[in-house]
């Protein structure tokens, strides 16, 4: 009775080659996240947010009252909603624009909270 011979290992079948596709996806992955947390600093560093509004910006608001979108503009753009009338910082407090402003907009950012005295922006 004769034994039958295995195949023959394939240069690609090593272990050492084994071990280097295992990581391939790893690196994959790696790659993937790195870039995607690149992306978000990226963005979060240079972001035009309404937290450094000042008085006299004009700022354009979309999306719902829980989640408001706001965005920077210039004054003369059509999209201008609203002029900041004040900036009160480090609080979220919105009655710090009582008797002065139409609305009151809290603004976070990471660590960073302010609250804008809106008025509706007079169009020219």
């Amino acid at each position: 009775m004769t034994t039958p011979t295995p195949p023959a290992a394939s240069a690609d079948d090593t272990p050492r080659n084994r071990r280097r596709r295992g990581r391939k996806p790893l690196v994959a992955v790696a790659t993937v996240v790195v870039a995607t947390a690149a992306w978000f600093g990226v963005r979060y560093a240079l972001a035009d947010e309404p937290v450094h509004a000042a008085v006299g910006d004009c700022v354009h608001i979309t999306g719902g009252q829980a989640d408001p979108e706001v965005s920077l503009v210039p004054c003369a753009e059509s999209t201008a909603d609203y002029t900041v009338v004040r900036v009160v910082k480090n609080t979220v407090e919105t009655g710090a624009c009582n008797n002065l402003s139409d609305t009151a907009l809290v603004q976070r950012r990471g660590s960073d909270t302010s609250v804008l005295c809106l008025n509706e922006h007079a169009r020219k």
